[in-house]
């Protein structure tokens, strides 16, 4: 396999693959094929509506993000998973992710370890208490989708590397 690039796991990187719910996993992935746009509260207004239609407004006071209950599902999913094993997580501002010009700001989720994964969604989930839209951040982009695609993929291959063991 020249063109097959297999991926070493971390004893993180089990860690999280044996405590992601598979079902979960599946009905968070149909639901961010079909949620693809953040939506934001208009507090002038009280309108619910995207922010490529909030910037076009004059707003006085702060805009909210509107989370459905499933993207709070997965935000909690993965933080009660690194929560239970702290040094699990991953050091996202060691990673780069906070760099302008390295590989892990670009996003790129489909090269994404699994501890770094839930580490950024549980990560997202923490820090949004101040509702500006971070745990929102990887929808409209559809990195969320990305990652919990390359992540399931990923628990495929470990399944498939323990029937051969």
């Amino acid at each position: 396999m020249k063109n097959i690039i297999l991926p070493e796991f971390t004893d993180a990187d089990i860690y999280v693959i044996e405590n992601v719910d598979k079902e979960n996993l599946n009905s968070f992935i149909d639901f961010l094929r079909d949620y693809k746009v953040m939506l934001w509260k208009n507090n002038d207004t009280g309108e619910i509506m995207p922010m490529c239609d909030l910037k076009k407004c004059n707003v006085r006071i702060q805009p909210h993000p509107v989370y459905p209950k499933e993207l709070y599902q997965i935000g909690a999913t993965f933080y009660s998973i690194v929560e239970k094993k702290p040094e699990i997580f991953v050091d996202l501002r060691d990673e780069g992710f906070f760099n302008r010009n390295s590989i892990a700001s670009c996003h790129m989720g489909t090269l994404y370890s699994p501890a770094v994964i839930a580490s950024f969604i549980s990560d997202a989930y923490k820090r949004d208490r101040f509702c500006d839209g971070l745990l929102g951040f990887g929808v409209d982009n559809g990195l969320y989708l990305k990652m919990l695609l390359h992540l399931n993929d990923l628990v495929i291959y470990y399944d498939y590397l323990n029937r051969l063991a």
